[in-house]
């Protein structure tokens, strides 16, 4: 197992994959200094997403919520491409691979904890029946509507450089379930990935997920929590 110190970003309904890069408009004093300390040192963050916690009212402090993050992430390493007076600054995160958090290393000035860094999926996709080629073209369909300038659609799909490139894009950019989201990035199978996509998106655009996919995937990972709870 290889384990590193590395500062933790949680961010509600957001799932970053990696190979992928995400957008950020970070305006936190806290977070705006992690961001400008890793990205001098070229350091890498933890992304995980944050789960909106409502806390009871003997818990509550100056806080109504907390925010508790998931266990798996993604490292990326930051990039300051704008500030702005007061400490704001526009950030482009670009994804490494993904981690698990194992334990608080430090809280202050800003969270920092212990994680292990996880190895990409199962590259093996076997036989796909095609469903490769569906979730490629839906991205094609997609980012073709949502991006009008022919360059940056040109740059976006050169920089497509393999297999799970593709699949972790699909999952960041067309799923809306942040649940299901979070659900693909924990999958370790790459073919599963694929397959948990084809079916969730097999309507192809206009983008609906199959909403009776989204409930089994729900029930299922309910009952194998309390399975586990149980033994």
């Amino acid at each position: 197992m290889t384990s590193i110190k590395a500062p933790l970003l949680p961010l509600p309904n957001v799932v970053f994959f990696p190979k992928t890069a995400l957008p950020l408009y970070v305006d936190t004093p806290s977070y705006g200094r992690m961001i400008r300390d890793c990205a001098m040192k070229g350091l890498p963050v933890v992304i995980c997403m944050a789960y909106v916690i409502d806390l009871p009212p003997d818990q509550r402090g100056l806080a109504r919520q907390q925010l508790r993050p998931a266990m798996i992430g993604s490292l990326g390493i930051p990039y300051i491409l704008e500030e702005y007076p007061g400490g704001a600054m526009k950030v482009l995160v670009k994804g490494l691979t993904r981690a698990r958090l194992l334990s608080p290393s430090q809280n202050l000035p800003y969270p920092v904890y212990n994680v292990e860094v996880l190895t990409g999926p199962n590259s093996d996709v076997g036989n796909l029946d095609g469903q490769l080629t569906h979730i490629n073209n839906i991205l094609e369909a997609w980012v073709t509507m949502n991006v009008p300038n022919s360059e940056e659609r040109e740059a976006f799909f050169t920089g497509l450089e393999s297999t799970e490139h593709i699949a972790n894009y699909v999952s960041m950019l067309l799923i809306r379930d942040f649940e299901i989201r979070q659900t693909l990035l924990e999958t370790d199978s790459l073919l599963d990935r694929i397959h948990l996509l084809g079916a969730l998106l097999r309507d192809g655009i206009p983008l609906k997920e199959d909403r009776e996919v989204v409930g089994a995937i729900k029930e299922f990972e309910t009952l194998e929590r309390l399975t586990r709870a149980a033994n």
